[in-house]
């Protein structure tokens, strides 16, 4: 049981890190928006972006809104794991916290994935598009690990209805 603390002190200091730069991304990202006169190097998943354009602005947005979504994920995580602490397993909380962290590692590796690859076209103007890559910011890997959630959440609602139906029977 030992592992669980230490999962928990792992996700809270990722969480510290990561509401860190999302506090400097937000103070960021309208500076990158809004400064034209500038020609700030900004690099989205090797790609260079060029900010001053309108395609470049609505990449680095995307690419905002993904961090945030991140944050949030690991956040519904840590607090999904507090509630395996308590000993809630198989309550309907912890299975619509799965199911939506499932979905939102999805929708993260999409919004990342395809952004990235039309802007190596765009500016880059070479097709870029890898995915035999085998590390956590893969874009495979980042589904998988969100079907592996989802499915996650089926089990548990599964092994509850099961819980409930052997409750039922003694």
């Amino acid at each position: 049981m030992r592992k669980i603390f230490i999962l928990r002190a792992i996700l809270q200091l990722m969480l510290v890190f990561l509401v860190i730069g999302a506090v400097g991304m937000l103070i960021f990202i309208p500076v990158i928006l809004f400064n034209s006169e500038g020609d700030l190097p900004f690099r989205i998943s090797g790609n260079i972006i060029d900010v001053n354009s309108v395609f470049g602005k609505v990449v680095v947005v995307i690419a905002g809104i993904t961090y945030l979504l991140y944050v949030y994920a690991v956040f519904l995580l840590k607090k999904t794991i507090d509630l395996f602490i308590k000993r809630l397993l198989f309550d309907d909380e912890v299975i619509k916290k799965l199911n939506l962290i499932g979905k939102i590692f999805v929708a993260v590796a999409l919004m990342i994935n395809i952004p990235a690859f039309f802007s190596s076209v765009f500016f880059n103007q070479h097709i870029d598009f890898n995915l035999t890559s085998y590390y956590s910011d893969s874009m495979l890997f980042n589904v998988a690990i969100g079907l592996f959630f989802m499915i996650l959440s089926e089990v548990f609602k599964i092994a509850k209805n099961l819980k409930e139906e052997n409750e039922l029977t003694v």
